[in-house]
């Protein structure tokens, strides 16, 4: 089996309303899908979702990065997928964005051709788990009532989105605790919003108020402050920004930076650099979190996929397509409620709606 040919697409998905963090406003989805066809005539279907104040990246990057990739996979065997993923990183730096749309494709395929889903593929076992819903950055009865109505779907577990001042972030939380009450269990993101001392008074507020983890609190390359931070949090820490791969994480983990690490696959390169990432931090011991970026199911239910291949994940944050009006796929990652479960499928398991695409 060898690879015919590469391809991007534009797939756009109107969000039902704007998504706001510490530092930016989310108010639509353009996203990248890769479609790689071997010469037997095998389709597998990939996401890249460009991120420019995360990754680098956006659609005209990973565009340009797929096609100065193509030529160079042609030929490739899709079941050699670590070769795949060797010859991506020999090839081009950075551009991690488009490398995960790219590994996914390669793996929906090295599904396909054995006839097993692709967690199955790469030793994985737990099909089921429990995701997180996000909470907007808002006024405080806003996310409150927010709340109420996503915990009224099933949802157990909420990510709250904060981003300062103090008194307002402790507001939102409070706010958030007294709607839902004491059984629903708490996160907090502020994506790098706080400083130093902020984040330690902080922290101990929101352990009186439940709150599970703190996601970012600092600016990613200040683990020394990080550190600080984790020593004197009753609440574990948990790194987004700071970490991209597995030396990064590797580094955050040994200077004592944080309890945990957030893997997403944009950052990662794809479900190849998260499992190495997801290697290092359980050999530490420490929490492991997957986490998504503006992306359809496509994306969400190939970070699903990385979850089952490494027996489950202590944080789970998949809920990106549930910000969507309408998407340009079908099938994929089942919900009920915040339950999520991947279908027995081979390969990712999702089918693209090709007339909805734009090719670039």
């Amino acid at each position: 089996m060898r690879i015919a040919s590469v391809s991007a697409y534009l797939a756009r998905a109107e969000m039902i309303k704007p998504f706001r963090i510490a530092y930016d406003v989310i108010t639509s989805a353009e996203t990248v899908f890769v479609m790689i066809e071997t010469r037997d005539g095998i389709v597998g279907w990939g996401e890249a979702p460009p991120a420019p104040k995360i990754t680098g990246d956006t659609i005209t990057t990973i565009a340009a990065a797929v096609k100065h990739l193509a030529p160079r996979l042609e030929g490739l065997d899709p079941t050699e997928y670590w070769r795949v993923w060797r010859t991506l990183n020999k090839e081009l730096r950075h551009n991690t964005a488009a490398k995960a749309g790219v590994m996914a494709a390669v793996l929906d395929i090295a599904g396909k051709a054995a006839g097993l889903p692709t967690y199955k593929l790469l030793g994985g076992w737990v099909t089921e788990f429990e995701s997180d819903y996000t909470l907007s950055l808002d006024e405080p009865e806003v996310m409150a009532e927010e709340a109420r109505e996503w915990v009224g779907k099933g949802f157990k577990v909420l990510k709250v989105k904060l981003g300062g001042p103090l008194s307002k972030d402790l507001e939102r939380v409070k706010a958030v605790r007294d709607a839902v009450g004491p059984s629903v269990r708490l996160r907090v993101d502020a994506n790098q919003a706080w400083s130093l001392k902020e984040a330690i008074v902080l922290a101990r507020e929101l352990a009186e108020l439940g709150v599970e983890m703190i996601e970012q609190p600092l600016p990613a390359r200040a683990l020394r402050d990080l550190a600080v931070l984790r020593a004197s949090s009753p609440i574990p820490i948990v790194l987004d920004e700071s970490v991209h791969d597995a030396t990064d994480a590797l580094e955050c983990l040994t200077r004592g930076a944080c309890d945990g690490v957030n893997i997403k696959l944009a950052k990662a390169g794809g479900i190849l650099g998260g499992l190495e990432i997801g290697h290092v931090v359980k050999a530490a011991r420490a929490k492991l979190m997957i986490g998504c970026m503006n992306e359809t199911k496509l994306g969400i239910t190939t970070a699903a996929h990385l979850v089952a291949a490494l027996g489950g994940m202590d944080y789970v944050d998949l809920d990106a397509d549930l910000f969507l009006k309408k998407e340009p796929v079908k099938g994929g990652v089942e919900r009920d409620g915040g339950t999520v479960r991947i279908p027995n499928k081979p390969g990712l398991g999702v089918e693209v709606l090709e007339d909805e695409l734009e090719k670039l």
